[in-house]
This record gives C-alpha cells, sequence and structure tokens, in this order.
C-alpha cells in the first residue's frame, strides 16, 4: 500500500474521530442543563481553544489543499461554536441576550482570523506554526482541572469522554502528519496523545479514590466540590 493511500485511509479515520471529539462536549453541556455541574468546574478554555484551532487549520487545510484537513476542522468549528454558546449562556447564569452578543464578539474575531490568515499572510507556514500552538492548547485545555482533580478526588469535573476521543483523534492525526511529513501536525498531536493519556489517569485515579472512600461529589454552584460520604448524605434525606 502506497503512502498516499495510507494517509488518505487516516485521513479519513481522523475526520471521523475528530468529529466524534468535538461532539464529546456535549456530555458536560448535558449536565450544566440538568444542574449536575456548575460551569465554573467546566474548561469553558477548551471550547475556545477548539474554536479556535479550527478556523486555523481549516485555513491550513485550504492553503495545502489538504481535504480531510478542511473537511475535518469546517465541520469541527460550527459544532464547536454550538457548545460554545451553550456554555456561554449558562457561564452568564442563563442570559441568553448577553450569551448571544458575547458569542457574537467570538464569530467576529474568528472571522477576522480567517480573513487576516487567508489574504494578507497567506503562508500556510505562519498559520501552521500558529494552528500548531492552539492544537497544543486545545489538548492541554482539560488539563487546568487535573490537579483539582487529583488532590480532591471530583472526577466528575475531567470531561473524560473528551479525553478518551483526544487519544483516538490525536493519535490518527499524527500518523497523518507523519506521512505528509509535516512538524506542525506531529508536534501538537504527538503532546495531544501524551496530555488525554495523563488525563485519563488522573481520572482513574480519582475515580477509584473516591469509590474507595465511600465519596460523592457535591456541586455547591460556586465552583468547588466538596466531598460529602454517601451515609452522610443519606442521614441529611432523612432528615428532610
Amino acid at each position: 500500500m502506497d503512502p498516499e493511500t495510507i494517509k488518505l485511509i487516516f485521513g479519513i479515520i481522523g475526520t471521523i474521530l475528530a468529529t466524534f471529539f468535538y461532539i464529546s462536549p456535549a456530555v458536560p453541556c448535558y449536565k450544566l442543563y440538568k444542574g449536575e455541574l456548575n460551569h465554573r468546574n467546566y474548561p469553558g478554555i477548551l471550547l475556545a481553544c477548539s474554536l479556535f484551532n479550527c478556523i486555523l487549520w481549516f485555513v491550513y487545510g485550504i492553503e495545502l489543499n489538504e481535504l480531510m484537513v478542511y473537511v475535518a476542522n469546517s465541520s469541527g468549528a460550527i459544532i464547536t461554536e454550538l457548545w460554545l454558546l451553550c456554555y456561554i449562556y449558562y457561564y452568564a447564569e442563563q442570559n441568553l441576550l448577553y450569551g448571544i452578543v458575547f458569542n457574537v464578539e467570538i464569530l467576529l474575531s474568528l472571522i477576522g482570523i480567517l480573513l487576516v490568515f487567508h489574504y494578507p499572510i497567506h503562508n500556510p507556514d505562519t498559520t501552521g506554526k500558529v494552528a500548531m500552538i492552539f492544537n497544543t492548547l486545545m489538548y492541554a485545555a482539560p488539563g487546568e482541572k487535573m490537579f483539582t482533580v487529583y488532590k480532591t478526588n471530583n472526577y466528575k469535573i475531567l470531561p473524560i469522554s473528551t479525553s478518551i476521543c483526544g487519544v483516538l483523534c490525536s493519535t490518527s492525526w499524527l500518523i497523518y502528519g507523519i506521512y505528509l511529513g509535516d512538524i506542525s501536525m506531529i508536534f501538537p498531536n504527538a503532546l495531544g496523545v501524551v496530555f488525554a493519556v495523563l488525563q485519563i489517569i488522573v481520572f482513574i485515579i480519582a475515580y477509584n479514590r473516591a469509590k474507595t472512600q465511600g465519596i460523592l461529589k457535591v456541586d455547591d454552584g460556586k465552583g468547588s466540590a466538596p466531598l460529602v460520604k454517601e451515609d452522610e448524605q443519606k442521614e441529611e434525606k432523612v432528615d428532610v
């Protein structure tokens, strides 16, 4: 099998997995809707980095004429924009007008980035390097919660679905980048594998500790997550 065919296969796989990666925030967004997760405990920076990342890779894919790259990231930008709108809505304490205005500002910034990188600059090497930075930030974004999760055993604030999708997605694009011979794709996706694996390890450690100690995570609405014994919670319910 020639390298171009292998690259195409992993490009298709990477595009499919990237779609799942961008859909995975649906889990924490649903928890926001159900009131099971406070917006302060959700790494909103992940959504912002993902959106900027998608726009830059979309431009990069067009400039290199790499179909799989701009297809994956154009769909990713649309999906992520929906989750970002949801996050901002709850961040603004369900103020729809504020959420829309704030989101429009982000969209205008993204359009500006797209126009600047595609027309005045129009340099694939420059676009690739900047995209590489945002790609790294996107994979590392959930890491801001890793220390808190490890310290408090509050595994629920670490989006494990995103981490699992991150491992699969970054691995596919890493292989794609190797066959393309593009360091801008190789470097961030190699780090993406490492970051995602670390997040999964921390999640498993915190989950096992919480299960062993018999504790539940309670979101007090202030961004903190006090640990409550299961028997204590049962006693509180009885008192009520």
